[in-house]
């Protein structure tokens, strides 16, 4: 009874703070490494898990070490991995990740291997599943998923954070569109927050989202514009803050809340996630005490 279908990125993550960030030649001691998934669909999906809800991954990896280790902790969180595809002798994805004062900041590099066709993508096996969550990684095959999706009364959302060809015609395949302040500005760059939220929407979403870090996010869903502050807490590691602000976003929809309850509960939950180490480190889980009293409220 899988609630929820995702179809982009997994990764594994080397996360290294570090006292400063060097210079162009320089050099730094780091005292610690820590290796550990992520990815944005993959640490949305694990969110939603966390947080009781049924989840799927139909993406790719290798059969490599990554791979392995990219399969292994999605089960372990209880991630569906029946339908991921597995393409032999290639690279999974992987990032190195440097952590200073709490900021991050990412190298990452691709999965080797082909990227799967639209002619791949078959959401048959999931007749309950009622929303799919996209990044814009493999845009044509995303754009296919999407139209399944619609035809299937499913919602979509979408996780995307870079200024891709094609991303305009899958904007207007997605429901909930929730994306950084860093592509909002590449895409109308002469204009504010606000305008590009009414722009964004003309696309047909429900509702859309820019977040912007530690000041917080913005939501408009065409009758009002929604403020809601980042929640405060001792910062370690932002890896991963947009990925958990998803996930919890769509743990809302799930439960019918309306966009700014979504954007509260998407607030606490990134925010949580960032008093550790790693995309995936500190998702809270259903039981925690900050997330029940928030339910229950």
């Amino acid at each position: 009874m899988v609630e929820v279908v995702g179809f982009g990125q997994a990764c594994v993550d080397y996360i290294a703070p570090s006292p400063f960030f060097p210079p162009e030649n320089g050099k730094v001691r780091l005292k610690e490494l820590y290796i550990k998934c992520g990815g944005p669909i993959a640490t949305a999906l694990v969110t939603l898990s966390r947080l009781g809800i049924k989840t799927a991954y139909i993406g790719a990896v290798s059969d490599d070490q990554f791979g392995r280790m990219i399969i292994e902790n999605f089960r372990k969180e209880g991630v569906d991995t029946s339908h991921t595809k597995v393409i032999r002798g290639y690279r999974s994805q992987f990032a190195f990740i440097s952590v200073t004062d709490g900021k991050r900041t990412i190298f990452w590099i691709p999965g080797s291997f082909p990227e799967i066709r639209a002619e791949e993508i078959d959401l048959s096996p999931f007749p309950h599943a009622k929303v799919l969550h996209l990044d814009e990684l493999m845009i044509d095959a995303s754009i296919e998923a999407a139209r399944q999706a619609r035809k299937k009364g499913m919602i979509v959302t979408i996780d995307a954070d870079s200024l891709k060809d094609g991303i305009e015609r899958l904007f207007q395949l997605v429901d909930i569109i929730i994306i950084p302040e860093t592509l909002a500005l590449l895409l109308e760059p002469k204009k504010g927050i606000e305008d590009i939220l009414k722009r964004l929407k003309l696309f047909g979403a429900m509702h859309v989202v820019i977040t912007c870090g530690e000041r917080g996010s913005i939501g408009y869903d065409g009758r009002k514009i929604v403020y809601q502050k980042a929640y405060e807490v001792k910062v370690v590691d932002t890896t991963g803050a947009g990925d958990v602000y998803h996930g919890a976003y769509i743990y809302g929809i799930l439960k019918g809340w309306d966009m700014k309850r979504c954007m509260e509960f998407a607030s606490l939950c990134s925010a949580l996630n960032c008093k550790r180490f790693g995309a995936q480190g500190g998702i809270p889980k259903k039981d925690d005490p900050e997330i029940r009293s928030f339910i229950q409220s």
